[in-house]
């Protein structure tokens, strides 16, 4: 079904008159069309088709509709009024939102900009690549923008398709046990193909092989395939044919939220809860909270708390209700030494990481924070004592940090 509106294409098509000498071969309003600034146009849409006095365009999707309405609105009033042309655009009806997840709804900043936009224009069919890889810590919006992608997908008439590893995980062993084959038949007519949650595939050698071929399909058939994960594309050692096909893919991340950020995400929550925090607790709160999903974890046990006792937690009481979630760990630690880029390498960089070791912290769970391979902990490490043994002022102001962390973490 089409939609039409009568989105005025914007004077494309400059005055026409007999007298200007003109000979069209095609006097049709077609012919018109071409041989005016409308013509332009044509690259933009699907097709074109005359209907009694009006000229339809005919647009992939609403959006693209719109945007040619907005850009070309003063051209097509004029045609209107000068050649009593009516101009027309049309458009598949968009699907139903699917999710109320959208991009709308979520919060970012310059930070992300181009992770998201990268999306939008993926879920419009911007052709910037078959395969998309994104990566970030659990709780920061995978999910959230994976579903958004397919939410604008839909609406722009595209058939998108969202499900996560561990159902393709289920149907590959299914199929395995019942000596038949896998049914994907949802995924036969997808535009797009969101999976989620892609790291738990990792050391499933047959299921990573079948992304592989669902990365090439999509590759030869003009389609795309987003995949979300925990772990970067570094992380999937076997089979190598995965990863090398992730090296070919576009890979975005999502980065850590500034303060700014996570304020708007925190009263968006708090305000939909109907509950409001002094500005010391949230000062606390962004303080110590810097995961998305935490920050909603937050107003869940504010609200709780206010609808069992009638009245907000004191301090004490609000530190201890969302202990868990506050960020007491490794980020303090190098937020504590003044490091706020862990891809810096510095002499604060190398005494924080000695100070979580000292802390208690494996060596690997410090090289998965920062990035490394556990070698380089301990060289690292290494790097921290010679600045210690020659540096007697710092090596007093590391103490007093120490003793501070580890009052903390009691």
């Amino acid at each position: 079904m089409e939609l039409g509106s009568s989105v005025g294409f914007r004077s494309l098509i400059p005055a026409f008159h007999p007298q200007d000498n003109i000979q069209p071969l095609d006097r049709t309003l077609v012919g018109l069309l071409k041989l005016h600034k409308l013509g332009s146009l044509l690259a933009f849409v699907d097709g074109v088709e005359e209907r009694g006095n009006s000229i339809v365009l005919k647009c992939r999707n609403e959006i693209l509709a719109r945007l040619l309405q907005e850009r070309f609105a003063n051209h097509i009033r004029d045609v209107e009024a000068r050649l009593g042309i009516k101009v027309v655009l049309t458009y598949p009806q968009g699907g139903k939102k699917v999710f109320r997840e959208t991009f709308d709804n979520f919060f970012y900043g310059k930070e992300n900009e181009f992770t998201v936009a990268a999306l939008r224009s993926v879920a419009l069919g911007g052709g910037l690549a078959s395969s998309v890889f994104l990566t970030a810590e659990a709780g920061m919006g995978k999910t959230h923008l994976l579903k958004a992608t397919a939410n604008l997908a839909q609406f722009a008439g595209r058939k998108a398709v969202y499900l996560t590893a561990g159902k393709i995980m289920e149907r590959l062993v299914g199929a395995y046990r019942s000596g038949g084959r896998p049914d994907f038949s949802n995924l036969k007519d997808a535009e797009v193909v969101l999976i989620d949650d892609v790291h738990t595939l990792k050391g499933k050698v047959f299921a990573l092989e079948f992304l592989s071929r669902l990365m090439d399909r999509a590759n030869s058939t003009g389609r795309t395939v987003v995949m979300a994960s925990e772990i970067g594309p570094k992380g999937f050692r076997k089979p190598k044919s995965f990863r090398n096909r992730l090296m070919s893919n576009l890979v975005l991340k999502i980065h850590p939220y500034p303060a700014a950020v996570r304020r708007r995400i925190l009263h968006a929550r708090l305000s939909l809860h109907g509950v409001s925090l002094p500005p010391d607790y949230e000062g606390y709160v962004l303080e110590r909270v810097h995961n998305p999903r935490a920050l909603l974890g937050v107003a869940v046990r504010v609200r709780a708390h206010t609808d069992i006792y009638g009245t907000l937690p004191d301090f004490t009481t609000f530190r201890n209700l969302i202990s868990d979630l506050t960020d007491d760990d490794g980020e303090d630690v190098f937020s504590l030494f003044g490091v706020r880029d862990t891809r810096r390498k510095g002499a604060n960089f190398y005494l924080a990481v000695y100070a979580m070791r000292l802390l208690g912290f494996k060596a690997t769970e410090i090289a998965e924070r920062v990035g490394c391979s556990r070698a380089s902990v301990y060289n690292y490490i290494k790097r921290a004592k010679a600045i210690l043994k020659n540096d007697p002022d710092k090596a007093e102001e590391f103490n007093g940090k120490l003793k501070v962390l580890r009052r903390d973490l009691l």
